[in-house]
């Protein structure tokens, strides 16, 4: 579920992942080498970290807490010991990724958060609703 405003606008999609719009070619590439690297985790633990880690790219960070997500479930439904991550947590630190509303203009993520990469030049203003 998005807080309010709706999903950010996409421009492509890269192994099945939304590409967000606004960014440049040099920045996409960085995206995409950053969903490959999730591509390759297999550990809950690792992509609870990455996920977590406002400095990585939104897409793959959303990513990574789909896949962190699904490894847990089926843990749980098969009965298996769960990874030892705090779900509640895991939501908390990627909520916001996905938001047109709390998109933050001048750096890559929500505005909650405060160690993401710089955006090269800021989002153009939104318009009033």
């Amino acid at each position: 579920m998005e807080p309010d405003g709706g999903p950010i606008p996409t421009i492509g999609v890269y192994k099945g992942v939304p590409l967000h719009d606004q960014q440049s070619d040099a920045r996409l590439a960085v995206v995409r080498a950053e969903i490959d690297r999730v591509l390759d985790m297999t550990k809950p633990r690792e992509l609870f970290d990455y996920a977590i880690d406002e400095r990585n790219a939104p897409e793959a960070r959303l990513l990574a807490e789909a896949m962190c997500e699904s490894l847990y479930v089926l843990a749980a439904e098969s009965r298996s010991l769960r990874p030892t991550i705090n779900l509640d947590q895991l939501h908390a630190y990627c909520a916001g990724l996905n938001s047109q509303s709390w998109r933050n203009p001048w750096r890559y993520g929500s505005f909650a958060c405060r160690d993401a990469v710089l955006r090269e030049q800021p989002l153009e203003e939104r318009q009033p609703r």
